[in-house]
């Protein structure tokens, strides 16, 4: 599954693997697009560092961002990482861009698409 990021190890590229798996086989038509960010994606994590998961779904609905969450912390168990999955709605989301947010920008310039459903 190396999309592009070589600091992951074996374990976290099958952990992300599984989350994307669910993700699609649960949510297909909620997802807008799926990212690896922050220090994992940059080439800079340590030892305790997390894999962030930017999430942005179709909806706003709290339901869907438990599940999502949900899902996350099943696979952190079962693979003995840590997803940190950040899901965005569509307001939120078009907020940080017209805002030009730092977080806005840290995605444009250093995220790896995971998933991008058409």
């Amino acid at each position: 599954m190396n999309r592009g990021n070589e600091y992951l190890s074996a374990n976290e590229e099958r952990a992300i693997q599984a989350f994307i798996e669910k993700l699609t086989d649960k949510f297909s038509q909620e997802l807008k697009d799926v990212r690896l960010f922050g220090s994992k994606a940059r080439g800079e994590a340590n030892l305790d560092s997390d894999l962030d998961i930017l999430v942005l779904v179709r909806t706003s609905d709290y339901s869907l961002k438990h599940a999502i969450l949900w899902l996350a912390a099943e696979i952190s168990l079962a693979y003995d990482v840590l997803l940190s999955p950040r899901v965005i709605p569509p307001a939120a989301w078009q907020e940080m861009t017209q805002g030009n947010t730092l977080f806005y920008r840290a995605i444009a310039t250093e995220s790896i698409p995971l998933l991008t459903p058409a």
